[in-house]
């Protein structure tokens, strides 16, 4: 069974109905040296593959993260729906020269934060007004812009709406056939 007959459109369907025209947000999970990290980003793009794609600056944790363990998750809670998927799998760094369509998807204000000094770093207690741009300089995305792609091996689907709760998975590795399991 392919991708396309299983679980993404229903996925793909879910996520229009949920954010509509607001940004897509998801809880990416990652590994320290063994040890869980997870934060909230913006669902760029999910491509026909179910790939999805993520917006990143080089300089923080995720991607460093992402080097050294290239195994990843991404949950979207869509409370409306009350509904959870999650797609854990391998995820992918492309560089900027690499991302443009990604790059210029994303609204100035958000492109301005590849701008910023790097993430996680100290704070200057008193920066320069021109630290913390709110519009992207001119020019081709800067070194620091990449994108991650998280390529899925296993979909999981929670529907929180029905008595007893409806849970299904699906493999990659046994060709996206769907499995119904407990909640």
């Amino acid at each position: 069974m392919s991708i396309a007959s299983s679980w993404l459109p229903e996925f793909e369907a879910a996520l229009a109905d949920e954010y509509d025209h607001k940004p897509r947000i998801a809880a990416l999970a990652t590994l320290d040296g063994g040890s869980p990290r997870v934060r909230n980003v913006v669902c760029r793009r999910v491509d026909a593959d179910g790939t999805v794609w993520v917006a990143s600056d080089a300089r923080s944790g995720k991607n460093a993260q992402l080097r050294g363990c290239p195994e990843a998750e991404v949950a979207f809670w869509l409370p409306r729906r009350r509904d959870q998927w999650r797609l854990a799998g391998t995820a992918s760094i492309l560089p900027a020269e690499r991302a443009l369509d990604l790059w210029r998807s994303m609204s100035e204000s958000a492109r301005a934060l590849f701008d910023w000094p790097p993430p996680g770093a100290p704070r200057d207690p008193d920066p320069d007004a021109d630290a913390f741009p709110t519009t992207p300089r001119p020019g081709p995305p800067p070194a620091n812009f990449e994108a991650i792609g998280l390529s899925p091996l296993v979909v999981e689907h929670l529907d929180l709406n029905p008595h007893p709760h409806r849970r299904r998975r699906w493999e990659a590795a046994e060709g996206w056939v769907e499995r119904t399991l407990n909640p």
